[in-house]
């Protein structure tokens, strides 16, 4: 007995198996459904808009985009606040297993208001979003990097250039600081590679004029699968953002070994004007903190448009 319900157990899964396999098809949408979909998005969008892709792994969609439309789709993006887009363009397939299980409402709602009656195409969905979310990006350490200076900083308070050679900031002996695509657990970002240097020094990005801002916004974290490692040896990596001079930083951030993600530390911009800024990256041991950095400054989120 014990045999054959194994055996009918067997069969059973198989058959389940197959049935789900002889639906797919009809689950998944056509070539024309993507075109169709994505056609009308380009044809209504405006600046300012991306497309969210929902299941995250959709990823044909991005195939029927024009280039120039942001499409954003990767484990966690469902609860991006995607700040610096004024309205979301949802292309989603409900009839996908698990896409009805509502995780995606609880992390992608708060903030969002529908802007408009959704849309079909054969299996796909569109629906703009206003996003509540929303604020102007002022500033990004990323497109600043080639006008910043860059040194190294003993604990002395020893200096050491690091020129721009057109494409980084070489530091003698290493790192190089330059913006490059990495990806921080899953999320594809184009930040500023600034990895602590060797031997107890501060590697510091000179900013000469970051401009009045509502918010600023310090962000980094381990590339690829350096946050997953938590050997003994390994610490944290400390950063901080401070005016030339000053005795405490406006931001502190610290990125934790063994942690994977973006960390984020914000804070209010205070002056009234464009202004100098520091910001510092040091660890105690650098093994294996691969970091890469985001600087944002946001203006005042403005009403969104319908």
């Amino acid at each position: 007995m014990l045999r054959w319900s194994e055996l009918g157990l067997l069969v059973a899964v198989g058959a389940l198996a197959l049935a789900f396999q002889l639906s797919v098809p009809r689950r998944l949408p056509a070539e024309e459904d993507y075109r169709n979909a994505l056609a009308y998005v380009a044809d209504h969008r405006a600046m300012g808009d991306v497309v969210l892709l929902h299941p995250w792994w959709t990823e044909r969609a991005r195939l029927f985009a024009p280039e120039d439309l942001p499409v954003v789709g990767y484990e966690g993006s469902d609860g991006d606040d995607l700040t610096r887009f004024a309205r979301i363009w949802l292309v989603s397939q409900p009839e996908l297993p698990g896409s009805r299980n509502g995780r995606f409402e609880r992390a992608f709602a708060k903030g969002r208001t529908a802007a408009g009656e959704p849309r079909k195409f054969g299996k796909i969905w569109v629906q703009p979003y206003l996003n509540g979310r929303h604020a102007p990006l002022l500033f990004s350490l990323a497109e600043a990097i080639p006008t910043a200076r860059v040194h190294l900083e003993s604990r002395s308070g020893e200096r050491v250039d690091c020129p721009w050679d057109g494409r980084a900031h070489v530091c003698p002996g290493g790192p190089s600081v330059a913006d490059e695509w990495h990806e921080i657990r899953f999320e594809p970002r184009r930040c500023v590679w600034m990895p602590p240097p060797s031997g107890q020094r501060r590697l510091v990005v000179e900013l000469p004029a970051v401009p009045p801002a509502d918010r600023l916004s310090l962000e980094g974290g381990l590339v690829w699968d350096r946050g997953f490692f938590h050997s003994p040896q390994l610490t944290a990596t400390w950063m901080d953002l401070r005016a030339p001079g000053a005795p405490s930083a406006e931001l502190a951030l610290v990125v934790p070994a063994g942690v994977e993600g973006v960390q984020r530390a914000q804070g209010p911009g205070r002056a009234a004007g464009p202004r100098p800024l520091e910001l510092s990256v040091w660890a105690q041991n650098p093994e294996l903190r691969d970091l890469c950095v985001d600087l944002f400054a946001y203006g005042e989120a403005p009403e969104v448009r319908r």
